[in-house]
């Protein structure tokens, strides 16, 4: 029962342009960034810029493997959104569009991130 309810949900659910368009670009940036991650982690050094907020120095540092969690983070929140706008859409249509959005918005600032650490190694 669960998967027709999901199923029929999701139909429902993407037939809103708004939606569409946030959850399709959002899935788009995720695959970028993800490839981006397999092709530049072997070429990344020990130790890489992350915490940008911090002063220079080694605080700011840490192994090249925890870039690798952005893609994983994105996912994550790509996947939980999604599927509280989908039960949200239909009571809370405004609440899900601004749900999906704001998932856009998580996504390519991560993504963005994820280019600035690779800027500043390379």
């Amino acid at each position: 029962m669960g998967l027709k309810f999901m199923k029929g949900n999701l139909k429902i659910f993407l037939e809103d342009k708004t939606i569409k368009y946030s959850t399709t670009l959002s899935l788009v940036v995720i695959i970028i960034c993800s490839v981006l991650v397999v092709i530049f982690q072997p070429k990344l050094s020990l130790f890489v810029p992350f915490f940008n907020s911090f002063p220079w120095g080694v605080e700011r540092l840490v192994t090249s493997r925890a870039v690798m969690l952005i893609p994983v983070f994105l996912i994550i929140v790509y996947f939980v959104n999604i599927t509280l706008s989908m039960k949200l859409y239909k009571t809370h249509t405004l609440l899900a569009r601004i749900l999906s959005f704001n998932t856009l918005l998580i996504i390519v600032l991560g993504f963005m991130s994820y280019l600035q650490i690779l800027f500043l190694v390379f």
